[in-house]
């Protein structure tokens, strides 16, 4: 699979307090930042293995190709053809034009003008819990640690996949 996550950042040239960014997100690496109000955002992962709905919705559509030994579906991802898919929305593979949802998660938001912006890949999901570590990120962030410090201290986590952060101050 493939992923994309841009964010837009209009020059701001009234120094107002709260700046709007538009955010385009599709796949498995995430945007992050808080909104004017101070509440997390994080843009959502489009991870089969996080979705059993859509896990279901494809087995249904594709019943046929299961049958025949084509699609292969477990806990992990889904199997196709012997090529591994784990995203259900991806720019991806036309092979794959069936199964996958290619429609980008856009959204609109203030943020206030100190809060990072955060687009990061998949590998910094070390916990099971993702929230957890996208607040912890984020909260480093915001303390003025630089990406690379803070992709380091993932890594120490017992990452399991490479780790990219760009922080937008």
């Amino acid at each position: 699979g493939s992923t994309l996550s841009m964010v837009y950042i209009p020059v701001n040239k009234d120094c107002q307090r709260n700046v709007k960014i538009y955010t385009c997100h599709i796949g498995d690496s995430p945007i992050i930042t808080r909104n004017k109000r101070g509440k997390l955002f994080s843009s959502t992962l489009h991870n089969v293995s996080e979705s059993p709905k859509d896990v279901k919705v494809i087995s249904k559509q594709h019943r046929e190709k299961i049958k025949q030994g084509e699609l292969y579906i477990n806990r992990n991802g889904i199997n196709f053809l012997a090529r591994y898919l784990q995203l259900t929305r991806s720019i991806g593979d036309q092979y794959f034009e069936n199964i996958l949802l290619r429609t980008a998660e856009i959204s609109r938001l203030e943020v206030k003008d100190n809060s990072p912006i955060i687009v990061a890949s998949d590998g910094i999901f070390v916990q099971e819990n993702s929230q957890k570590i996208i607040r912890e990120i984020l909260d480093r962030a915001e303390k003025g640690i630089d990406a690379e410090e803070i992709g380091e201290w993932i890594l120490g986590q017992s990452a399991h996949d490479n780790v990219t952060l760009v922080i937008a101050r």
